[in-house]
C-alpha cells in the first residue's frame, strides 16, 4: 500500500465514523458486531469491510450462513490511537489546503513539541524511606533519590557486577513509589513492553537485567526517553502517544546496550560489598523485609559472607529458615548448601566454578 493507515483514515472521515462506532461498542462489552451496527450501509460492505480488514483493524470473527460477525483484530487501546492520531492529520490536512495570506517564513513547528512536564517528582517524604534495608552504598542513594525528586524526565543506568544491590534499589522503588512499573528484561519483548506502557502509564518503568534484552528489542525505549513519545507500529499502522516517564535500569554488562540507547541513560556504578557491608544488608533484608528472626538472620550472615556476595542467597535461606527455631538445625542446613552457593556465586563472579 502506498500510503500509510493514518492517512487513509485521515482522509476518510466516513472511516473515521466506523472506527468510531467499533470502539463505542466494543467497550460497551459486546464481542462482536455485524456491518450495520457500525454504519456500514449494504453498498458499502464491499468497500468499507474490506478496507478496515486490510488495514488491520477488525477481522472475522464467526461466520453462518445467515451473517457475518466481526470484532477487533487489535487492542482497543491501539484503535483509539490510531484513530485520534489520523484526525490530527486531517486537521492538518484541512489547514494546508485553506488559502492563507503570505507571512514571512518561519521554522516550522514540530507536530509534536517536545515540552517537558513538571509533575514527574516524587515527593521528598516518600523518598526519605526508601533504601533503609541497604547498607552503605550512600552516594548512589544519593543520586538515585535526587533524580526520583527531579520534577523531569532523568534516566539512570545502574552498573555493576551481580549481587550489589542494584535490584534491592528497583524493588525498594517499585514497592513504595505509586506510578512505578517494573519488568525483567531477559523476559521482555518490545511489543510486551509497548502494551504494559499503554495500559498502566507509569512515570517510571524499572529495568532489571536491562542488558539481558535482545537490541532488537530496545528501540521503543529510545524515542519515550529521549522526547517522550510512544510510538506504537502494528501492520501498516504507525501512530504515537505521549508519556513522559523515568526509566531506571540495571544491568551487568553495559556493552551489550546499544549505543543510541546507552547515550539516554547517566551511568551510576554499583561497588561490590565488603565483608561487614554484605552482613549489614543481609541482617537489614532478612529482618525487615523478610520478618526473620534476627538471631537467625545475624547466623545466615555470619556463615554466607564466607562464600559468596549475593543477597539473594541469603533471601532465599532466610525464607526456608523462618519458621525454624532451632539454630542448630539451621547452621546444619546452611553448611549443607554452602560448597553449592560457593560454586554460584564464583560463576556469577569469573564466569566459570573454581574447584
Amino acid at each position: 500500500m502506498s500510503e500509510n493507515a493514518v492517512e487513509i483514515i485521515a482522509k476518510d472521515s466516513k472511516l473515521q465514523k466506523i472506527i468510531e462506532k467499533i470502539i463505542e461498542l466494543r467497550k460497551k462489552g459486546e464481542k462482536y458486531f455485524e456491518y450495520y451496527e457500525v454504519g456500514i450501509q449494504p453498498h458499502e460492505v464491499s468497500r468499507y469491510i474490506r478496507l478496515l480488514s486490510r488495514l488491520g483493524i477488525i477481522r472475522v470473527y464467526e461466520k453462518t450462513n445467515k451473517a457475518t460477525r466481526y470484532t477487533n483484530a487489535i487492542p482497543i487501546e491501539q484503535i483509539e490511537i490510531i484513530l485520534k492520531t489520523a484526525r490530527q492529520y486531517s486537521k492538518l490536512l484541512t489547514k494546508q489546503k485553506t488559502p492563507t495570506k503570505k507571512k514571512t517564513t518561519h521554522a516550522s513547528k514540530p507536530k509534536y513539541p517536545v515540552t517537558i512536564p513538571e509533575d514527574l517528582a516524587v515527593p521528598e517524604e516518600i523518598v526519605n524511606n526508601l533504601f533503609t534495608a541497604i547498607e552503605g552504598l550512600e552516594e548512589q542513594k544519593e543520586v538515585v533519590k535526587t533524580a526520583l525528586m527531579s520534577p523531569s524526565p532523568v534516566h539512570l543506568l545502574l552498573i555493576g557486577p551481580p549481587a550489589t544491590a542494584k535490584s534491592l534499589f528497583l524493588l525498594d522503588i517499585y514497592e513504595n513509589v505509586p506510578g512505578s512499573m517494573y519488568i525483567l528484561g531477559s523476559t521482555s519483548s518490545k511489543a510486551g513492553i509497548r502494551d504494559m506502557l499503554l495500559e498502566n502509564r507509569p512515570t517510571i518503568l524499572l529495568i532489571d537485567e536491562i542488558d539481558k534484552i535482545d537490541p532488537r528489542e530496545m528501540d521503543i525505549l529510545l524515542s519515550i526517553m529521549e522526547s517522550g513519545l510512544l510510538v506504537v507500529t502494528k501492520g501498516h499502522f504507525r501512530a504515537t502517544e505521549k508519556m513522559w516517564v523515568k526509566v531506571f535500569a540495571a544491568c551487568n554488562d553495559p556493552t551489550r546496550i546499544t549505543k543510541a540507547l546507552l547515550s539516554r541513560f547517566l551511568p551510576v556504578e554499583f561497588p561490590e560489598y565488603n565483608d561487614e557491608q554484605y552482613k549489614s544488608v543481609v541482617v537489614n533484608v532478612l529482618t525487615q523485609r523478610e520478618k526473620v528472626k534476627k538471631e537467625i538472620a545475624e547466623l545466615i550472615a555470619e556463615e554466607l559472607a564466607k562464600y559468596t556476595r549475593d543477597p539473594r542467597d541469603a533471601v532465599n535461606i532466610g525464607r526456608m529458615l523462618k519458621k525454624v527455631k532451632d539454630v542448630e538445625h539451621a547452621k546444619r542446613l546452611i553448611k549443607i548448601l554452602a560448597p553449592s552457593i560457593k560454586k554460584k556465586y564464583q560463576l556469577l563472579k569469573y564466569g566459570r566454578m573454581r574447584y
